[in-house]
């Protein structure tokens, strides 16, 4: 016997639910594709507001931007349906994906910036500013999750090019190599 939700009850359910007890749920699949929907509607105007404001959308959701997050139609069955709103749920609820939390991270990234002394960097310039820290990233070994600290620490005489001979560098040094490289790959 099935236990009739309110749509408002089946949202907060579904949003701390894994897939599996999502599939497994006592609601029907009329009610799980309203819900869908409902909650697909909701973050397709998030997505567009990130963007909109000038924010990046996570890595994770790339395909999603492009393309946008799945139809209804698109979704064949009950277990497809459950991996499809726990990923909107996901979504939905992750602070980076809203431009409220994307500013308060990109605020917190600054004040971090700034009491190490990189004073340069603003919110005009910071995703310039992370598209350079990435490039220095592959370029020390290609880990994407090498340490911010460590890559500030080590700079090498000609970032295009040459990044075999590591030094210790100021914050001055550092600032300067990211305005060389912004001003030939800024977008």
């Amino acid at each position: 016997m099935s236990k009739k939700l309110s749509a408002q009850a089946l949202a907060r359910e579904i949003v701390k639910q894994t897939p599996y007890e999502i599939m497994r749920s006592a609601a029907s699949d009329r009610e799980l594709r309203a819900e869908y929907t409902r909650m697909r509607d909701q973050a397709q105007k998030q997505m567009q507001r990130l963007i909109k404001s000038g924010y990046r959308v996570p890595a994770r959701y790339g395909l999603e931007a492009k393309r946008g997050f799945l139809k209804l139609s698109e979704i064949r069955d009950r277990r497809e349906l459950s991996y499809a709103m726990s990923n909107l749920s996901e979504f939905l609820t992750a602070k980076n994906t809203s431009v409220r939390g994307a500013r308060e991270i990109q605020r917190s990234i600054l004040d971090t910036l700034h009491r190490h002394g990189y004073t340069g960097i603003n919110s005009k310039n910071i995703a310039t500013f992370g598209r350079f820290m990435d490039v220095l990233r592959e370029r020390m070994g290609g880990r994407k999750h090498f340490p911010s600290g460590d890559v500030a620490q080590f700079l090498s005489d000609d970032v295009v090019s040459n990044l075999s001979a590591w030094r210790t560098v100021t914050n001055d040094e550092l600032m300067e190599a990211f305005e060389t490289w912004a001003s030939v790959n800024a977008v």
